[in-house]
């Protein structure tokens, strides 16, 4: 059990104020909360199952500047979708539920290669050489601190007018692209 309890607390730590957590805030601003929760795990269980199975091979794959830069790009490309004007009252077909879904899902996995919880997950993946318990850990722990992030969102949500939230996500959003952009060719000339 201390291979759960370590992943857990690592992970859960090092997801604190990372973009993914500010992600999920704004995803939480965005779309209905079912849809955020389970687009939030399921993106987080599938990333951590690569994570905890692969360990470092991914890093060996798919160099951490590549990813950084799709996920600085993608990032971007959500911040100009959040700033079109959604229509509560109306009633979404089943292919936007899932393409919310979907968006949610592969934002979490493309931004957390290469990320600070992705290397602490392998770190302790490669010392307990315990991959149920490991991946049970990290993913409870990313996914804790996620929900205490999409939360916050839904309470901003109610407490603020649909602009401000729109252009605050899009900010977010756009804000978190072009850091990652900025860090990765900066690690990539220094």
């Amino acid at each position: 059990m201390n291979s759960f309890w370590q992943a857990f607390a690592i992970v859960f730590v090092s997801e604190m104020g990372d973009k993914t957590q500010v992600v999920s805030f704004a995803f939480g601003t965005q779309y209905g909360l079912l849809t955020v929760l389970l687009g939030v795990f399921i993106g987080v269980a599938a990333m951590m199952s690569l994570t905890v199975a692969v360990g470092d091979g991914v890093s060996r794959l798919i160099p951490a500047f590549w990813m950084n830069i799709a996920s600085g790009v993608l990032f971007i490309i959500f911040g100009l979708w959040a700033l079109r004007k959604h229509k509560p009252e109306e009633e979404k077909p089943v292919t936007a539920k899932f393409g919310a879904l979907l968006a949610i899902v592969s934002t979490f996995i493309i931004a957390e290669l290469g990320d600070k919880t992705v290397f602490a997950s392998m770190t302790v993946a490669g010392q307990q050489h315990s991959y149920l318990l490991v991946w049970l850990g990290s993913t409870l722990g990313m996914y804790l601190a996620d929900v205490i992030a999409i939360v916050c969102g839904r309470v901003m949500r109610k407490q603020l007018p649909e602009k401000a939230l729109r252009y605050g996500s899009a900010a977010i959003f756009i804000l978190a692209g072009l850091y990652t952009l900025a860090n990765a060719l900066i690690n990539r000339v220094g």
